[in-house]
């Protein structure tokens, strides 16, 4: 559960991307017409009728909808009984509504998407990945779009009180509203709805900070002022004094100065802040406009010169790279590490040891940023084109997505899951202590409980994202133990007053989504995939010599080249030229 915890948490704050819209075929026609002459499903009907007698206000229909998400943090996170609950019971109550998700578990959700949109039999709505970096499920859903899979619910968002504000100027990210929401070539109509976007830029903030993290009681013997670390060279110094101190871990072994990520592997970016040219799916951006790979730079060269540094005098645990999560949290936990290379404040470890932040280091031009993520937006739902009565689904996902909505499948049923306090919900003490101790058992309450119960309303409600506007609180149970959240926000705020960091906000789809355009060169895009590009700079760091890890990145550069680079670099000029809002590399030049 820790693990699904940290994931949703990290991933709230995570950067943006998305593609320009490209000539494609015609939208299927499919029916009714939008605003903008655009057709949509022939199936909308007599159910926008007058509200029936005796129903209640937020009355749609008496149906059942079928939804399959391909979200592991959402299917395997699922009441066994979806329907009998007393929050699924309440949401049919009001709105004449059952609703089933169904996961089929997979090593890919990229690869079982394509699968089952190959095979074309859908259920009423699918809910799919749509990451606010690469975007590798992009070029399958508009596939799936422009062949007619989908249905056009365009003109029954911009009726929707929550999704209706999509269409309002400036409540979009331009890049979300431009290349998703109402994408040019399909002329207004709308088959991808993207889902978790914050009301406002700063609604989605649960006073988060991540990166580097020390053990406070190796901090407390080696009398560092962790706010002075601020360069590569200050780090370097940083991790041989904590070799020197031989410091052991809870089992007596040596601990290592430097470990992985919390959830596993390397954050390199958080280690090698100084050094981070490739900002954006390894791409960064010049003062005058360039836009290249971080392999055409010198900064790859101070990357593998800087780790092998490292890894030559045992400053870094060698299996940095490739250890899972499992592992990396149990040494972890086990204190085996004096610096963590990337944790976040809200995690429970603190609980065990007492973490603090470390630097955070200055990035390659030197300047003192804190980088947020703006309105980016996270995950997307689509209708089939099967589906009777789309118009249904779109009101009940705007249900979903209502205060109202929230409420019931957040925080659950009032007097069973939470009392109203000064109009705020408050959660019962036993069910949040049984979110803590019975995970399974906490699943059935079928309340998301900001992250630590079910998910069964987030697959179409979770977006127009403001929890303090709300509900009073900025994570789920602050108001009953707020003594809990206290060490997150002081964790959050040291050294802030040393640092005074410049905030940036970040908006703008990931370099590689706009691969989208170039899918026809897979050798470009199998390049470009950036865990490809993490493999090719582990091979570097591991090499014999820098001499050899230099000659992997340089052949690794040669093939790019010839595989269309520069085009690839010029057409992403082209679209930061036009608008530079639509490429999240705005934010770091």
């Amino acid at each position: 559960m820790k693990k699904v915890l940290a994931v949703l948490l990290v991933l709230t704050f995570t950067m943006t991307a998305v593609l320009t819209g490209c000539g494609g075929k015609e939208t299927t026609d499919t029916g009714s017409t939008s605003n903008n002459g655009s057709k949509s499903s022939s199936n909308s009907s007599q159910s926008t009728q007058a509200q029936e007698p005796g129903k209640p206000d937020t009355w749609i229909a008496d149906r059942h909808i079928v939804v399959r998400t391909f979200d592991p943090d959402v299917g395997l996170a699922l009441p066994d009984d979806q329907i009998n609950n007393e929050v699924a019971q309440k949401i049919k109550e009001l709105t004449g509504i059952t609703m089933e998700v169904q996961y089929t578990p997979a090593d890919s959700s990229k690869q079982a998407l394509t699968t089952a949109l190959a095979a074309g039999d859908l259920p009423d709505v699918i809910h799919y990945y749509l990451n606010n970096s690469s975007r590798p499920e992009m070029p399958i859903v508009l596939k799936a779009a422009r062949e007619g899979l989908f249905a056009d619910v365009a003109p029954y968002l911009r009726e929707s009180k929550i999704y209706g504000k999509y269409f309002e100027e400036g409540y979009l990210p331009e890049d979300t509203y431009n290349n998703i929401i109402q994408r040019k070539e399909f002329n207004g109509a709308t088959y991808i709805v993207h889902m978790r976007i914050p009301r406002t830029e700063t609604s989605n903030d649960k006073k988060m900070r991540g990166g580097l993290m020390m053990q406070e009681s190796i901090v407390k013997a080696l009398n560092v002022d962790l706010t002075a670390i601020k360069t590569q060279d200050d780090l370097y110094g940083l991790l041989k004094r904590i070799k020197a101190g031989n410091f052991k871990d809870v089992n007596g072994n040596t601990i290592y100065p430097l470990g992985p990520a919390i959830w596993g592997g390397a954050a390199m970016n958080y280690v090698m802040e100084g050094y981070n040219f490739g900002v954006s799916d390894g791409f960064g951006i010049t003062d005058d406009g360039k836009i290249l790979h971080e392999v055409e730079t010198d900064y790859v060269y101070k990357k593998i010169e800087y780790m092998q540094k490292l890894l030559k005098e045992g400053l870094i645990h060698p299996e940095v790279f490739t250890m899972d999560d499992t592992r990396a949290e149990e040494m972890c936990r086990s204190n085996s590490f004096g610096i963590i290379a990337d944790v976040h404040n809200y995690i429970d470890i603190f609980e065990d040891t007492m973490y603090l932040p470390v630097g955070p280091l200055l990035d390659y031009k030197g300047r003192n940023r804190e980088y947020k993520s703006g309105k980016s937006g996270y995950c997307a739902w689509s209708v089939s084109a099967k589906a009777k009565n789309p118009e249904e689904i779109v009101k009940f996902a705007d249900f979903l997505a209502s205060k109202e909505g929230k409420l019931i499948w957040q925080y659950g049923i009032e007097g069973v899951h939470y009392d109203l306090v000064n109009g705020n919900p408050v959660p019962k003490k036993e069910v949040m202590e049984l979110l803590d101790k019975d995970y399974k058992e906490a699943l059935q309450l079928n309340i998301w409980a900001g992250g630590k119960g079910s998910h069964w309303g987030v697959p179409l409600g979770e977006t127009d994202v403001a929890p303090e506007m709300d509900f009073g609180e900025m994570v789920y149970g602050q108001s009953v133990e707020p003594q809990k959240f206290e060490l997150p926000l002081s964790i959050y705020n040291y050294g802030r007053d040393k640092w005074n960091p410049e905030t940036v906000f970040v908006e703008g789809f990931g370099v590689t989504t706009y691969l989208v355009e170039y899918e026809n060169n897979e050798q470009l895009v199998s390049l470009l995939d950036t865990t490809y590009y993490d493999d090719i700079l582990v091979k570097a760091f591991f090499a014999k010599s820098f001499e050899e890890g230099k000659a992997i990145v340089d052949n690794y550069r040669d093939l790019l080249l010839k595989a269309g680079l520069k085009d690839f670099e010029k057409h992403l000029e082209n679209i930061y030229n036009e608008n530079p809002k639509m490429l999240e590399l705005n934010a770091y030049k």
